[in-house]
């Protein structure tokens, strides 16, 4: 298992195995790669911790979500 922050790690372990690598930088059915990483931002799943875990940037999560309509909280207020 990689070295994960603190609150990926809580999230890889409540997760399954194929939910991780669902939401991975290569998994090639972006579509619904995207819709598990929109579902798990909408339950409030912060921004750079699903980054952390996708391997994507927080710059094309948040692009991700935006498509979807979903903006990303007051500057750094999911960060902590």
């Amino acid at each position: 298992m990689k070295d994960y922050s603190k609150k990926a790690k809580k999230l890889v372990d409540l997760l399954s195995a194929e939910e991780v690598m669902q939401v991975q930088k290569d998994n090639p059915f972006r579509v619904e790669r995207n819709a598990k990483i929109v579902a798990l931002r909408q339950r409030g799943v912060a921004q750079v911790v699903l980054a952390e875990i996708s391997g994507l940037s927080d710059t094309t999560i948040s692009n991700i979500c935006a498509e979807k309509g979903i903006e990303r909280h007051a500057k750094g207020a999911d960060r902590g």
